[in-house]
């Protein structure tokens, strides 16, 4: 079969024959297509915190994209949203950010406040429903801005992109606030201070998707469905070749701002 595969880490796959894999107790599936997302790379870059699987191998698990499960779930069963609560949706610009904008909107936020470094991804955001929008590329008075956006009160934040921008918007939360966090495209690291979430009672919660029951998953998948027939959920979606995996995956690390989808039943081009 073809596949892209990964042969050395901190660069592109390849797209190359790939012997089956044993199918002895096992169905066989067979992807039409498949979306790229941040953690394929971040496994791909040898340096992943959950691991290193051996090389080579093809990188992804999944043939049906599920980032907005993770953001549905974040804002449901982590953050656990209540009606008329103001929300922060950090690095809003990205798939999974846009759908957390529309997720929170339909959930009963009172306000949403999207935070992104791409001009163009915030105005997208206010098209999708956000109240207000941060630029995040300015650190200096980050959390001040955060403040005014939110009228002066911030019980959640959903947080997929960790470092700086993570420290100003713990920084403006309102007390018992619930900061959900999942993923680090900002950086792997960020200082706080103890008395930021000490004084305020805050919460930082952890999402990772690998320790979601799939009773959940299946859940939240199904609401979500549910929401993009209805025309309440809207995704930009790219469809490439597996061909162009290679410049996929370097689109993929500057935030392309939509989701990329590989399918090996489009011819390459010519």
């Amino acid at each position: 079969m073809r596949a892209a595969v990964i042969e050395r880490f901190g660069e592109p796959p390849v797209v190359r024959d790939k012997d089956e894999p044993p199918a002895d107790g096992a169905d066989l599936i067979e992807v039409t297509a498949a979306p790229l997302n941040p953690v394929d790379l971040s496994i791909a870059s040898g340096r992943f915190y959950g691991g290193t699987p051996p090389l080579p191998y093809v990188p992804g698990g999944e043939g049906i994209g599920t980032p907005g499960i993770a953001a549905y779930l974040a804002i449901t069963r982590r953050a656990q949203l209540q009606p008329g609560e103001t929300v922060l949706v950090l690095g809003a610009s990205g798939v999974l950010g846009s759908i957390a904008v529309q997720v929170a909107k339909l959930l009963g936020a009172g306000r949403v406040i999207a935070g992104g470094r791409d001009d163009r991804g915030l105005a997208r955001a206010r098209e999708l429903g956000a109240d207000a929008t941060v630029d995040l590329k300015q650190i200096e008075g980050l959390t001040d801005r955060i403040r005014e956006a939110c009228g002066g009160q911030l019980q959640v934040v959903i947080d997929p992109i960790w470092g700086a921008p993570a420290v100003a918007a713990l920084e403006a939360m309102s007390p018992l606030g619930r900061f959900v966090q999942l993923g680090q495209s900002a950086g792997a690291e960020a200082t706080v201070k103890s008395a930021t979430v000490r004084g305020r009672y805050l919460s930082i919660l952890g999402y990772g998707s690998f320790l979601v029951p799939w009773e959940d998953q299946a859940v939240a998948y199904r609401r979500l469905v549910d929401y993009a027939a209805a025309g309440k959920i809207k995704v930009e979606v790219e469809v490439l070749p597996l061909d162009a995996v290679a410049d996929a995956w370097k689109r993929q690390a500057t935030s392309p701002h939509r989701k990329l989808v590989l399918s090996p039943r489009i011819p390459a081009a010519s």
